[in-house]
């Protein structure tokens, strides 16, 4: 089951415009940009339909690459496939909040409901479009017991996004979100983006976290939120793609990531080509 896109307010994926595209707020609700437009430009002081939390122009991050209601998969299973740009995203949480289960559903378009354990770390890779730009982005699935916290940090020295992922059906996983985003800004980037999630929305019936937590946690460290489900591959998409958009509307991680791109294909080179060894000057 891929995730299917519609805006939250006309309902569709098709929109009036052929000009159109989606947008997303920081509370992870995706409409038309048009659609949400007439909202803002109608109001005196405009809120978003779905939550009703203040809403402006400024708050609304393209999605880009969304051209039909289920996203076409770039079929790219060679992890040194050219690309115009490539992106590192690491994902932090306590251990069995499903940051496996959300990077496999989005990597692979799989759900497996009993995972192993993660051990250290694991790389996942997927190309995306994004506006005509073919984009790599390696997500790094972290362990979130105790006894790995050690090796984290050389993994999140240099992400371009950083995920915050608690469970909605597990109270203190969500008290640990402040413990983790200390983690990422003592060891991060400064300017890497952060977004929160909030996953297993499926269990409704038994959430401990409401929704409301999440949200006001998200505006006041500033970041996006979204509520997932890697069982029903809900809003797992539209949160990696608000993400990566942030950081190609920055200019200096898309800058700092090219670089480290330009080294990688260096020693790639190198290593495929090695310089021939000067001639001998031995006689026999």
């Amino acid at each position: 089951m891929a995730e299917r896109f519609s805006c939250a307010i006309c309902l569709s994926f098709s929109s009036e415009s052929k000009s159109d595209y989606f947008v997303s707020t920081k509370g992870g609700h995706i409409f038309h940009y048009s659609c949400i437009k007439r909202v803002i430009d109608r109001d005196e002081f405009p809120t978003c339909p779905v939550c009703r939390e203040p809403l402006s122009m400024a708050t609304l991050t393209r999605l880009y690459g969304i051209e039909s209601p289920d996203i076409e998969e770039i079929p790219r299973k060679n992890p040194d496939a050219p690309c115009d740009h490539a992106f590192k995203i690491v994902v932090l949480g306590d251990s069995g909040v499903g940051k496996s289960a959300l990077l496999r559903r989005f990597a692979d378009n799989e759900f497996q409901p009993n995972m192993v354990t993660t051990i250290g770390c694991d790389l996942l890779f997927k190309f995306v479009d994004m506006g005509g730009k073919t984009v790599k982005l390696n997500m790094w699935d972290t362990a979130g017991d105790e006894k790995y916290r050690a090796i984290i940090p050389s993994y999140v020295r240099n992400a371009h996004a950083i995920f915050l992922v608690y469970s909605i059906t597990d109270i203190i996983t969500f008290n640990h979100v402040q413990d983790w985003l200390k983690f990422a800004n003592d060891h991060g980037p400064e300017n890497a983006i952060r977004v929160l999630i909030g996953n297993k929305s499926d269990q409704e019936s038994i959430r401990m976290v409401p929704t409301r937590r999440g949200k006001e946690l998200g505006q006041s460290e500033g970041i996006p939120f979204f509520e997932t489900s890697a069982k029903e591959a809900h809003n797992i998409e539209a949160a990696l793609r608000t993400a990566t958009a942030e950081i190609m509307e920055n200019p200096d991680l898309v800058q700092a990531a090219d670089n480290i791109t330009a080294r990688s294909r260096r020693r790639l080179m190198y290593t495929e080509y090695p310089a021939e060894p000067p001639p001998s000057l031995s006689c026999c």
